[in-house]
């Protein structure tokens, strides 16, 4: 019996999607998506560099009710132009941007480029719109992106790190508080262990940081604050404890850091979003940071990758010698 001319269609359709002939929807200049678990789609062209001179746009949904959706991206890969660096809202040759429903009356929750993933974006209703724009600039070596989203509980925000523990093992990636760039929300608690190889340390680059207001104090762990440990686990060392609206930039002398964020039940704002990147081990005496460590002094400047430790300077040194040398004469006259 020869097969259907409705089937014969298909299977020619379906070939030509296989050979690159055509493309499917996610691997197409827009469309829309509609998942009751997750899928995943990507630039076009990808994994090969992506044209000039486009307005793509995807509309993403979950089926269901009281979900939202969760979207990662697994690579991202967009001239970062017009500088190298990755601050989200600096692009403005290429760039992805993000939006809770749809962009007209939705919440711009985002916009990127360069190659460092983003930090994973949680919307607060069942749909989500991702534009990729290019404009005229020529490109040959960027690749796009590729990005999964998938349907989460409204109550819960797995793998993002708030209301429960994200482990990282990749070279370079970023974090973000809850809600991020909304304001964030009251008695939230958010984790992150970040490993690299063991041959290198990692640094963390706090991008935008508002966290407890402008003039906010966060003594001994309390109201609103992030600390930054060097280590994970029960062994683990405190970096810093930072709130206030200065970004700190730090440095663990392991392979290991564990990052933490905390918010109380009053006041919420904007919150953090940060970077992390694998670096060589240094071979030179590390520069100062700033803290608001509450073992060290308010403001005090300790060297990177450390804080609850004791520090003697060749000054004290010198002092305590002479002064032991002073006291000697003295009581041999």
């Amino acid at each position: 019996m020869f097969p259907s001319l409705s089937s014969l269609l298909r299977t020619m359709l379906w070939c030509l999607v296989l050979l690159g002939v055509l493309r499917t929807t996610q691997g197409a200049c827009g469309g829309q998506i509609s998942t009751r678990t997750s899928t995943s789609f990507n630039s076009l062209d990808y994994p090969q560099p992506y044209g000039t001179n486009e307005d793509c746009m995807w509309t993403l949904s979950v089926f269901g009710s009281s979900v939202a959706i969760q979207l990662s991206f697994e690579e991202i890969d967009i001239d970062p132009y017009p500088s190298h660096s990755t601050t989200p809202g600096s692009c403005t040759r290429h760039y992805l941007e993000i939006y809770e429903g749809n962009p007209t009356s939705g919440t711009k929750l985002g916009t990127y480029c360069g190659n460092i993933l983003p930090p994973i974006i949680i919307g607060n209703s069942n749909t989500m719109t991702v534009k990729f724009i290019t404009t005229g600039a020529s490109n040959s070596r960027y690749r796009g992106f590729l990005a999964t989203f998938s349907s989460i509980s409204l109550s819960s925000g797995p793998n993002s790190g708030c209301n429960n523990l994200r482990q990282l093992s990749t070279p370079s990636g970023s974090i973000a508080s809850i809600n991020y760039p909304d304001d964030y929300s009251s008695g939230t608690q958010c984790e992150w262990e970040i490993t690299v190889a063991a041959n290198k340390h990692v640094e963390l680059n706090v991008l935008n940081f508002l966290v407890g207001g402008q003039t906010a104090t966060c003594v001994n762990e309390t109201k609103d604050y992030l600390s930054v440990y060097e280590g994970i686990g029960v062994n683990r060392k405190r970096l810093g404890v930072y709130c206030g609206w200065e970004p700190p930039t730090v440095r663990a002398y392991s392979n290991r850091m564990f990052v933490k964020f905390v918010s109380d039940d009053f006041v919420n704002a904007k919150g953090f979003c940060a970077t992390y990147r694998s670096v060589d081990l240094p071979t030179t005496i590390p520069p100062a940071v700033r803290t608001t460590d509450p073992l060290g002094a308010t403001g005090t400047v300790l060297p990177v990758g450390s804080s609850n430790r004791i520090h003697v300077t060749a000054s004290v040194v010198v002092s305590s010698f002479l002064l032991v040398i002073a006291n000697t004469f003295l009581i041999t006259r």
